[in-house]
Protein backbone atom coordinates (compact mmCIF):
# COMPACT_ATOMS: atom_id res chain seq x y z
CA UNK A 1 0.00 0.00 0.00
CA UNK A 2 0.66 3.43 -0.21
CA UNK A 3 2.77 5.31 2.49
CA UNK A 4 1.57 8.12 4.31
CA UNK A 5 2.48 11.87 2.93
CA UNK A 6 1.34 10.56 -0.89
CA UNK A 7 -0.82 11.83 -2.61
CA UNK A 8 -4.08 9.78 -2.58
CA UNK A 9 -4.46 7.72 -5.66
CA UNK A 10 -7.40 9.10 -7.51
CA UNK A 11 -10.57 7.47 -8.63
CA UNK A 12 -13.78 7.40 -10.18
CA UNK A 13 -16.38 4.92 -9.20
CA UNK A 14 -20.46 5.40 -9.36
CA UNK A 15 -23.35 5.75 -6.58
CA UNK A 16 -26.53 2.94 -6.66
CA UNK A 17 -27.94 5.80 -8.55
CA UNK A 18 -25.74 5.68 -11.41
CA UNK A 19 -24.35 8.92 -10.00
CA UNK A 20 -20.25 9.33 -10.76
CA UNK A 21 -17.94 10.13 -8.09
CA UNK A 22 -14.36 11.25 -8.73
CA UNK A 23 -12.34 10.77 -5.45
CA UNK A 24 -10.33 14.57 -6.79
CA UNK A 25 -13.69 16.15 -6.42
CA UNK A 26 -13.28 16.37 -2.76
CA UNK A 27 -10.01 17.67 -2.37
CA UNK A 28 -10.07 20.66 0.42
CA UNK A 29 -11.67 18.39 2.50
CA UNK A 30 -10.70 15.71 5.34
CA UNK A 31 -11.71 12.32 3.63
CA UNK A 32 -12.54 8.90 5.09
CA UNK A 33 -12.60 6.32 2.63
CA UNK A 34 -13.43 2.61 3.23
CA UNK A 35 -13.18 -0.53 1.20
CA UNK A 36 -15.78 -3.00 2.33
CA UNK A 37 -18.34 -5.64 0.96
CA UNK A 38 -21.45 -7.08 2.45
CA UNK A 39 -20.64 -10.58 2.50
CA UNK A 40 -17.23 -9.48 5.24
CA UNK A 41 -18.58 -9.57 8.96
CA UNK A 42 -15.97 -7.03 10.24
CA UNK A 43 -17.28 -4.30 7.61
CA UNK A 44 -20.46 -4.94 8.65
CA UNK A 45 -19.54 -4.69 12.46
CA UNK A 46 -18.00 -0.94 11.62
CA UNK A 47 -20.52 0.34 9.47
CA UNK A 48 -22.78 1.63 12.53
CA UNK A 49 -19.72 3.62 14.11
CA UNK A 50 -19.08 4.98 10.44
CA UNK A 51 -22.75 6.41 10.76
CA UNK A 52 -21.96 7.79 13.95
CA UNK A 53 -18.85 9.33 12.63
CA UNK A 54 -20.72 10.74 9.35
CA UNK A 55 -23.31 12.24 11.69
CA UNK A 56 -20.98 13.88 13.64
CA UNK A 57 -19.20 15.44 11.28
CA UNK A 58 -22.12 15.92 8.80
CA UNK A 59 -22.38 19.64 9.37
CA UNK A 60 -19.26 20.49 8.66
CA UNK A 61 -18.48 20.79 4.70
CA UNK A 62 -14.79 20.00 5.34
CA UNK A 63 -15.11 16.27 6.29
CA UNK A 64 -16.45 13.60 3.39
CA UNK A 65 -16.69 9.80 4.23
CA UNK A 66 -16.77 7.70 1.13
CA UNK A 67 -17.12 3.93 1.33
CA UNK A 68 -16.48 1.69 -1.45
CA UNK A 69 -18.17 -1.63 -2.05
CA UNK A 70 -15.33 -3.85 -3.72
CA UNK A 71 -16.37 -6.05 -6.27
CA UNK A 72 -19.95 -6.82 -5.65
CA UNK A 73 -23.14 -6.85 -7.86
CA UNK A 74 -25.31 -3.76 -7.79
CA UNK A 75 -28.70 -5.41 -6.40
CA UNK A 76 -26.39 -7.02 -3.69
CA UNK A 77 -25.54 -3.67 -2.03
CA UNK A 78 -29.00 -2.56 -2.77
CA UNK A 79 -30.74 -5.53 -0.87
CA UNK A 80 -27.87 -4.85 1.97
CA UNK A 81 -28.93 -0.93 2.14
CA UNK A 82 -32.28 -1.91 2.17
CA UNK A 83 -31.92 -3.80 5.30
CA UNK A 84 -29.36 -1.59 6.51
CA UNK A 85 -29.76 1.37 5.91
CA UNK A 86 -26.48 4.11 6.24
CA UNK A 87 -27.10 7.88 5.31
CA UNK A 88 -23.49 8.30 4.33
CA UNK A 89 -21.95 8.10 0.62
CA UNK A 90 -21.64 4.55 -0.98
CA UNK A 91 -20.29 4.09 -4.38
CA UNK A 92 -19.38 1.00 -6.03
CA UNK A 93 -16.11 -0.56 -7.56
CA UNK A 94 -17.50 -3.87 -9.19
CA UNK A 95 -14.35 -4.87 -11.22
CA UNK A 96 -12.19 -3.83 -7.89
CA UNK A 97 -10.22 -1.21 -10.30
CA UNK A 98 -10.17 1.54 -6.95
CA UNK A 99 -9.08 -1.27 -4.78
CA UNK A 100 -6.46 -2.35 -6.90
CA UNK A 101 -4.73 1.22 -6.68
CA UNK A 102 -4.75 1.20 -3.62
CA UNK A 103 -3.45 -2.39 -3.03
CA UNK A 104 -6.05 -3.52 -1.19
CA UNK A 105 -5.72 -7.08 0.21
CA UNK A 106 -8.11 -7.30 2.85
CA UNK A 107 -11.16 -5.58 3.36
CA UNK A 108 -12.38 -3.55 4.98
CA UNK A 109 -9.36 -1.29 4.61
CA UNK A 110 -9.37 2.41 5.40
CA UNK A 111 -8.09 5.06 4.40
CA UNK A 112 -7.41 8.85 6.27
CA UNK A 113 -6.80 11.91 3.31
CA UNK A 114 -6.03 15.59 4.40
CA UNK A 115 -7.23 18.40 2.84
CA UNK A 116 -4.68 18.15 -0.30
CA UNK A 117 -5.13 15.31 -1.21
CA UNK A 118 -2.94 13.31 1.21
CA UNK A 119 -2.81 10.11 2.49
CA UNK A 120 -2.50 10.50 6.24
CA UNK A 121 -3.41 7.03 7.64
CA UNK A 122 -4.11 3.55 6.53
CA UNK A 123 -6.41 0.51 8.60
CA UNK A 124 -6.67 -2.72 7.39
CA UNK A 125 -9.16 -4.42 9.49
CA UNK A 126 -12.65 -3.28 11.29
CA UNK A 127 -12.38 -0.12 13.90
CA UNK A 128 -15.12 1.42 16.03
CA UNK A 129 -14.98 4.83 14.04
CA UNK A 130 -16.91 6.67 16.99
CA UNK A 131 -14.14 6.85 19.34
CA UNK A 132 -12.30 9.97 21.32
CA UNK A 133 -8.87 9.59 19.33
CA UNK A 134 -10.52 9.41 15.92
CA UNK A 135 -12.51 12.35 16.59
CA UNK A 136 -9.31 13.48 17.96
CA UNK A 137 -7.75 12.89 14.80
CA UNK A 138 -10.08 14.57 12.35
CA UNK A 139 -10.40 17.58 14.33
CA UNK A 140 -6.80 17.60 13.91
CA UNK A 141 -6.46 17.51 10.27
CA UNK A 142 -9.50 19.48 10.11
CA UNK A 143 -7.70 22.59 11.97
CA UNK A 144 -10.36 22.52 15.02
Amino acid sequence: MANRGIPAPDFSVRTLEGKQIKLSEFKGKVVLLNFWATWCPPCRAEMPSIETLYQRYKPKASFQILAVSVQEEPSVVKTFLAQNPYSFPIALDPTGEAAQLYGIRGIPTTFIIDQKGTLQGALVGGKDWATPQVYDLIDALLGN
